[in-house]
């Protein structure tokens, strides 16, 4: 009699590298079908999980993607062991219609510690040293003085967490031109390549930390409307000094939420959009400093190579 052969593709099966390989992609393609996914077998169980909460969002998930409850998510936390939400968490986006208290959004942050990418206004994220964020979104006066019950703290940007940040948006910040020093101290982020401010212009605090800073590729001003340079103080020459410079790109802003979620499961968010953009600027393929939508860019490479 025959040896009974121990190769599985002899007997119809799939090496269990390939295999794991084919439910992986099935589950990162439609993340929202990973729980029926999870049903297979306890080992296909075993690889998608994980793949299940890579990407927390508690609100209007784009198509494919599954969404969260806090009590949902709080349930899970504490029904598995704590490495598993390290090794699995990299993006939470904390913008939600929902409250979620200081003490759930601490639970939170403390076992995924393993997270990369963070949303949040309020969240207490600064004494969280640990964590090995390359990318936040916030306001950085809110995350300064969240209970607004004293004056604003002075900016410190030698504190852990600014430290590994690649990435850093900061949204609904009042800028002025006076302010310009106190945000200078941007520029000494040692890792810091991209900069993105959702708020009123102040081209003074922009070109400051622009000049300083040895690090930035791309610093982003999202804007809802078509700013003027004339009614925008470009008459000065400082100013106008700024928009020639390839790094500095003004991008209509749409939904952040949904392009939050875009960047994280590796599609095309802001950030790659304006990459694409200042590597056109710098190339001369366009001549303006404004992205209005994704086909005014396509136009104006086009008028460009007519």
């Amino acid at each position: 009699m025959p040896p009974i052969s121990t190769n599985p593709q002899e007997h119809g099966l799939l090496p269990p590298e390939l295999e794991r390989e084919i439910f992986e992609f099935a589950a990162l393609s439609q993340p929202v079908t990973i729980p029926k996914l999870m049903l297979v077998a306890w080992h296909v169980k075993e690889w998608v999980e994980p793949l299940l909460y890579r990407t927390i969002v508690f609100d209007d998930p784009i198509d494919g993607h599954p969404t969260f409850t806090i009590d949902i998510l709080l349930s899970a936390i504490r029904s598995k062991p704590a490495f598993f939400f390290h090794n699995a968490v990299r993006h939470i986006n904390f913008q939600t219609g929902h409250h979620i208290s200081p003490a759930d959004s601490m639970v939170i942050i403390s076992v995924c510690s393993g997270v990369e990418n963070i949303v949040g206004y309020h969240d207490p994220i600064l004494g969280q040293s640990h964590l090995p964020l390359k990318r936040l979104s916030t306001s950085l006066r809110e995350i300064l003085n969240p209970l607004e019950s004293s004056p604003l703290s002075p900016a410190n940007f030698a504190l852990p967490l600014f430290s590994r940040l690649t990435h850093l948006e900061l949204r609904s910040d009042f800028l002025r031109a006076s302010d310009a020093d106190e945000w200078t101290g941007l520029a000494t982020l040692p890792q810091l390549t991209h900069l993105a401010f959702n708020s009123y212009i102040t081209f003074p605090v922009f070109k400051r930390i622009l000049d300083t800073s040895s690090t930035l590729q791309i610093l982003v001003l999202l804007t809802p409307y078509v700013p003027s340079w004339e009614t925008e103080g470009g008459r000065d020459k400082e100013d106008g000094s700024l928009l020639h410079d390839m790094r500095f790109v003004v991008m209509a802003c749409g939904d952040p939420h949904r392009d939050w979620q875009m960047g994280a499961r590796g599609g095309r968010d802001h950030w790659r959009r304006a990459e694409e953009f200042a590597a056109s600027r710098q190339a001369g393929l366009v001549n303006q400093w404004f992205i209005e939508t994704d086909e005014s860019i396509a136009q104006a490479l086009l008028n460009s190579s007519i």
